[in-house]
């Protein structure tokens, strides 16, 4: 038995002694560094260890939540105290229930060809630097800033259940940003890449990710600034339809069908888009960023239609959240550290592909856009998160207060910040256009999507939820959406 192991042990007997219903605690000991670029100087190596514990009990239907920096048997105890001490406090003011489970017994390993933590931080450095040096030299190319992470994770979860599942994973990540600068005119673009898995994806992908970021920014050196606002027909690239995807995802989040932010609160088993659009949730995707095998509750992950032929088939659910559905879990619930509750939130989201070439999207749009890079940057995940750091603990039954009508859904707007744009006229594609965001009516989106390309592509971020960064991709083909709404 490993000490971890010892650990979590007293910490289930202390949680029944102590009365509780339910409980479960996460230990973690993770290894990160980070290493950033401004141009050829290294200005940021770290190297960092961590370990804490968290523990979530149920006592009487109310939750308790509490972690600490720290894994030893005296800090663990503490944190059973403090966590039912909440509930208790809160009483059933915020009432919290899982639905059954069966409780699994794992160890899991994600493979790695380059463990990160094998690497001397200097030959990491020094394999970046070298990756740089062909941009430095690029014509037009002004600045670059180049941010790469790395974590390699030991957890250990359990809970009163029975379930005791370790996991040990790495996950790579890259962030270039590059300016490029012609007479007085700097447009910048920066792109998002991570994995799941070792130093190899690093390897084998730098280039690639760097070349498409200092083309994107030099195309949009010619770009003229779009003219006024108006409705168009728009075009949505591969990357720019993962944002929107993930924007999407917020609102089949059943936290937020509960606290009634979302637009599709009443349209479980209804039609909510075209036959053609199909949307999946995959979390066992070998490497995908946003990819495991458990989730944050030991509920085996799986793919699972949240959109099948157009009608809405499920929403993202953890075990509290399949409780008040009367439903199985989805395996979404979700956290990168010890120190957070789980959140439910999408892993790898999908939009699967249709049978259209990219003349098929375009050939009978008259005047319009197609939107090849974009961001979501929405006020959608700064309602959330506000709404959620309201939250004492992680039951999801908090927010049933909170309780919004239709007309004032949280979830119901999307905004996209345009990184990379073309006008559209006579069915061809004219000059690059800047200067604008994109304003969707999630619902109206849906139901306007009339063609479906054939190839997809990955869109990768971190979502920012009650303090935790959240890994997730979002793949999808590109997609013409209809008539939206342009704010310049």
């Amino acid at each position: 038995m490993s000490p971890f192991q010892n650990i979590g042990k007293n910490v289930l007997r202390r949680i029944e002694t102590l009365g509780a219903d339910f409980g479960e605690l996460c230990v973690q000991e993770r290894t990160r560094s980070m290493i950033i670029f401004r141009g050829e100087k290294e200005e940021s190596n770290t190297k960092v260890n961590e370990k804490g514990i968290s523990v979530k009990v149920i006592v009487k239907g109310t939750a308790g939540f509490c972690s600490f920096p720290e894994v030893t048997k005296e800090k663990a105890l503490k944190a059973v105290e403090w966590a039912v001490k909440e509930a208790k406090l809160l009483k059933q003011i915020h009432p919290s229930q899982y639905v059954d489970y069966e409780p699994k017994v794992d160890k899991v390993e994600y493979p790695a060809l380059i463990p990160p933590f094998s690497l001397d931080q200097r030959d990491k450095s020094s394999f970046l630097h070298e990756s740089l040096k062909p941009f430095l030299g690029s014509r037009y190319v002004g600045r670059i800033l180049l941010n790469y992470q790395d974590t390699t994770t030991k957890e250990l979860y359990m809970n009163t259940e029975g379930a005791e599942i370790e996991s040990i994973y790495s996950r790579v990540y890259l962030r270039p940003t590059i300016y490029a600068k012609r007479n007085n005119k700097e447009i910048n673009f920066s792109k998002e890449f991570g994995k799941i898995g070792g130093f190899e994806f690093i390897k084998d992908n730098v280039w690639k990710v760097c070349s498409e970021v200092r083309n994107v920014a030099v195309k949009m050196l010619d770009a003229v600034r779009f003219p006024t606002n108006g409705i168009y027909s728009v075009v949505l690239g591969e990357s720019a339809m993962g944002a929107l995807l993930h924007i999407l995802s917020h609102s089949l989040e059943a936290d937020m069908i509960i606290a009634g932010l979302s637009p599709f609160e009443h349209n479980y088993h209804r039609e909510v888009a075209p036959e053609c659009v199909n949307v999946f949730d995959d979390s066992t995707i070998p490497h995908a960023w946003g990819s495991y095998k458990y989730d944050a509750e030991g509920v085996l992950g799986k793919r699972k239609y949240l959109i099948k032929n157009g009608i809405l088939e499920s929403f993202l659910h953890s075990r509290e959240s399949a409780f008040e559905f009367h439903v199985k879990p989805t395996a979404n619930s979700r956290r990168d550290s010890y120190k957070y509750p789980p959140r439910i939130h999408c892993s790898n989201i999908h939009l699967q592909p249709g049978e259209c070439s990219f003349d098929d999207l375009i050939d009978d749009i008259d005047h319009g856009l197609y939107i090849k890079e974009g961001r979501d940057i929405s006020y959608v995940d700064e309602v959330v998160t506000t709404i959620r750091k309201s939250l004492l603990p992680s039951g999801v039954m908090y927010l049933k207060n909170l309780k919004c009508s239709p007309k004032q859904s949280a979830l119901s707007t999307a905004i996209m910040k345009v990184d990379e744009a073309y006008l559209i006229e006579k069915g061809e594609i004219r000059h690059p256009i800047k200067g604008f965001y994109l304003v969707f009516d999630l619902e109206k989106m849906l139901k306007s999507i009339d063609r479906i390309g054939k190839v997809t592509a990955e869109y990768v971020s971190n979502c920012f939820k009650n303090g935790d960064y959240l890994p997730f991709s979002a793949v999808a083909p590109m997609t013409r959406v209809g008539e939206v709404k342009i704010c310049v």
